[in-house]
Parts: C-alpha cells; sequence; structure tokens
C-alpha cells in the first residue's frame, strides 16, 4: 500500500508497509517513469566506498520495481556519500548515486528554489514555479541528470 504525497518537482510515493525487496522511496517523473532511490543515510560520510550490501539492496529494489510495475521504466538511485564501489560490489544497470558533493549541491539549489517561491509573484503563480523547477534541474531526468552521477 502507498500513500501519494505531491511535491514540489515530483510525486512520491511513500512506502507505508515493510515489503520484502520493497526500495526506500519511488518518485514519478513527468516523462511517465520513475526515480527508484534507496538512501544509505547511516553510512559515515567519510566512507570511501558502496559495500556489495548496499549496491545488492538497489538491484533487488529494481528487481521489486519491475515484479510490481513490469510496464514501467525507473531509474535506481543510491543516496550515498561515496560513488565509488567495492571491489566484489556489482553495478545495478542504469545506476547513479546521489553523493556528499551532488547533495551539497541539491541543498543550496533547494533552498535558493526556497527562497524564490517566498516571493509571492512566484510562489502564487504556476507558471513561474514551473520555470523555478527546470532552471534549478528538479524537472523529470533533469534532477538525475543534474544531482547523480554513475558509479565508479
Amino acid at each position: 500500500a502507498f500513500q501519494q504525497d505531491r511535491g514540489n518537482f515530483a510525486t512520491q510515493f511513500r512506502m507505508c508497509q515493510r515489503e520484502k525487496g520493497k526500495t526506500d522511496n519511488v518518485w514519478a517523473i513527468a516523462d511517465g517513469s520513475f526515480l527508484v532511490i534507496e538512501c544509505k543515510n547511516e553510512v559515515l560520510e567519510t566512507r570511501e566506498f558502496i559495500k556489495k550490501s548496499e549496491a545488492g539492496q538497489l538491484g533487488q529494489s529494481m528487481e521489486w520495481f519491475r515484479f510490481r510495475y513490469p510496464a514501467s521504466t525507473a531509474i535506481p538511485i543510491l543516496i550515498h556519500p561515496s560513488r565509488k564501489l567495492a571491489p566484489d560490489a556489482e553495478v545495478v544497470s542504469g545506476m547513479r548515486v546521489l553523493d556528499k558533493v551532488k547533495l551539497e549541491s541539491l541543498k543550496v539549489k533547494l533552498r535558493e528554489f526556497g527562497k524564490q517561491l517566498g516571493d509571492p509573484s512566484v510562489g502564487s503563480s504556476p507558471s513561474e514555479v514551473a520555470s523555478r523547477l527546470e532552471h534549478f534541474g528538479f524537472r523529470g531526468q533533469k534532477f538525475a541528470d543534474t544531482f547523480t552521477s554513475g558509479p565508479r
């Protein structure tokens, strides 16, 4: 079961119940595809590699997604301090990583976006909000292209 929460730059589906192989987050993006996101927020920022088990969990999430939504496509994203895979870790096909450098960039852009939304001429205008979403890279595929990179 999912709860749907309409966000400013994507529709985010948050899992209500733990399912075997499920993912942390699934975002629907404008082109009809999805972002399958695994968050490794308990990893120490100083860790220099992605463990086999962490890459494996992203792979399992993609298997879950393909089973649950066979007609849909998704980009697998791992939120992790490092883009470097451990020697025994396998790359998930299409895998992207939102590392600590890209996370800082995302934070800066979110703050600036929030400031601009505070301007009544922006925040009350759907076309102005859409323009800012595009400008900051918060729309669809552009989000993945702007805030993630391939693993190393």
